[in-house]
């Protein structure tokens, strides 16, 4: 059945017409491609009604538009509805060609623009604290592509006449320095939109760009997720408990770190409040197994990790790994901090906990009048780093495997001969543990190896010193590669305690910068010094201690205050 006209105004008068029998009124679409005609018959008053046929209504017509383009079936029907005693309305007669209008340009992003965290996002993830809200960009990645507009296709108008289309509109869009409008390698008709930096891609008003800087106004919640980010991050808030923040640049966090995790692979880490706690993310154990590949895996893991420096406020129960020098503005408790350069907290307190230092420490106060357990190793900065930590810890761990193998082996882990008279069961058993054992000492073997490649690359500083300015506390221990120091004695300060690797001793002198170095012409500090490889041994212990009593330099005297 032919259309009818819409019920709608959007349609205009094209023409009247009337015979005898017949009047005609006709209306157009607005694209003039449907035309319809009101049709009834001329009834006079007394006289029987009037009929028409087809030749009739079609020659009336044919004075305003052609035959050829009128609808014959239509034309019938109407007659038949007219003949029948009914009135015609809105009944479509011709039909032309509509135009195809031209569909306007678009860009279509091929990554995850940025999308600021909101409250009512909460619950869209199945895990809150991996909410996905941006794709990392890298430097020369596609990020959207830029289709033209098209032509469109003219149409032809019910009385045979060209209706134009309209062109699509270009896509109106800006961009900046840090992305490039380039033609598509493939020679597609679209064209490509690069990142020439490194960051999210943010679309703001049409204005497309990349941006290194990844702000957070609150905090590290079940709101905004954890963080991985391709740049630097700068949080106004806190960093919660059990999620990370985890960047290629600088990370700075306005408040604390509660029971988190931060990495920086580049840059550096400002905290301006206090880091407590220990927490490694499941993505991180994950990523760090796959990368060693170890049968026993290691529970050593820093969940702060700097490659540059570390400026904090305060750290508590931390596990600290920074490539550069590491300031400290109050205090550290209970931590395991290991850095290539030096450790700074020359207003503050370092107690309880292991320090790993390559160019040496500055505290106001070392160690607790309790005498906690406060120890600072002085290595060269391939010992330093996590990397070298874990591996010592490794290697440990396969002794002590190796060595619980041996017990379930007992007489039989180097009798092989006792293992030919035991029965079958036994045999297989024993095999079973003697192949276990050998498996562990292989890996021992190359832990092990890889351990004296490193060492065989340490360099070690001539000097080093350790720098207290108000108080270093009695039980505090010194070691270095060839020595070690126990104190026996509360000191007073300020005063320096200096390694030279010349002769594997630790000196008292007065207090000078880090980086300055000593012209001894004193001797070994006071305390419990012992040195395995290069000090002369002696059963004596009392002349040992006596010989660094009687030899005190300047300021040098042991403090009971």
């Amino acid at each position: 059945m032919a259309d009818a006209a819409p019920q709608t105004n959007e349609y205009l008068p094209a023409f009247q017409a009337s015979s005898i029998t017949i009047l005609v009124s006709a209306t157009i679409s607005e694209d003039r491609c449907k035309l319809f005609i009101d049709c009834q018959l001329r009834i006079i008053e007394g006289a029987p009604p009037p009929k028409c046929n087809r030749d009739e209504l079609v020659a009336l017509l044919s004075e305003h538009i052609g035959v050829d383009k009128l609808d014959l079936a239509v034309i019938d029907n109407v007659v038949k509805e007219l003949n029948d005693g009914r009135a015609v309305s809105k009944r479509r007669i011709a039909k032309g060609t509509p135009p195809e209008h031209g569909v306007d340009g678009r860009i279509s992003f091929l990554v995850k623009k940025y999308q600021p965290p909101t409250e009512n996002r909460e619950r869209e993830a199945a895990d809150l604290r991996h909410i996905h809200n941006f794709d990392n960009v890298t430097v020369d990645m596609p990020v959207a592509r830029v289709y033209p507009p098209t032509d469109g296709k003219d149409g032809v108008d019910v009385y045979g006449k060209p209706v134009k289309a309209t062109k699509g509109k270009r896509p109106r869009f800006f961009v900046d320095k840090s992305v490039k409008v380039v033609s598509s390698p493939s020679g597609d008709s679209y064209d490509q939109i690069l990142s020439a930096a490194e960051g999210y891609l943010l679309e703001d008003n049409g204005k497309i760009k990349i941006v290194n800087e990844l702000a957070i106004d609150g905090d590290v919640d079940f709101v905004t997720g954890s963080i991985d980010f391709i740049g630097s991050v700068k949080i106004k808030g806190n960093v919660m408990k059990s999620f990370y923040v985890m960047a290629k640049g600088n990370i700075e966090i306005g408040a604390n770190v509660e029971e988190a995790y931060l990495e920086s692979k580049e840059g550096a880490i400002i905290v301006a409040g206090t880091i407590s706690g220990h927490y490694i993310p499941q993505e991180v154990i994950l990523r760090d197994t796959e990368r060693r590949k170890r049968n026993i895996v290691n529970t050593i893991r820093p969940n702060i990790r700097a490659a540059k420096t570390l400026t904090v406020f305060r750290v508590h129960n931390a596990n600290i790994d920074c490539g550069e020098g590491i300031e400290v503005g109050k205090e550290i408790i209970n931590s395991e901090v290991r850095t290539n350069k030096a450790l700074h907290i020359p207003r503050g307190q370092l107690l309880a906990g292991n320090f790993n230092v390559g160019k040496g420490l500055e505290a106001r106060l070392i160690g607790t009048n309790g005498g906690s357990h406060t120890v600072i190793y002085i290595k060269s900065d391939l010992e330093t780093s996590a990397e070298y930590a874990e591996l010592l810890q490794n290697i440990a761990n396969h002794k002590h495997a190796a060595e619980l193998v041996r017990l379930q082996l007992g007489p039989y882990a180097d009798d092989l001969e006792a293992i030919k008279k035991l029965s079958d069961y036994q045999k297989q058993k024993i095999v079973g543990f003697l192949q276990k054992l050998k498996g562990i000492t292989d890996n021992l073997v190359e832990l092990e190896g890889q351990q004296k490649e490193i060492l065989s690359n340490v360099s070690e500083r001539k000097q080093i010193r350790i720098n207290f300015h108000e108080r270093l506390f009695k039980g505090t221990e010194i070691h270095a590669k060839n020595a070690k120091l126990l104190i026996e004695h509360d000191y007073g300060g300020p005063k320096s305690i200096v390694y030279r690797a010349d002769d594997s001793i630790f000196h008292f002198c007065q207090l000078k910068p880090l980086d300055e170095e000593e012209v001894f012409e004193t001797p070994k500090a006071e305390g419990k010094a012992s040195n395995d490889s290069e000090q002369p041994k002696t059963d004596d212990k009392s002349g040992i201690k006596q010989e660094i009593n009687d030899n005190k330099v300047e300021k040098g005297e042991k403090d009971n205050g």
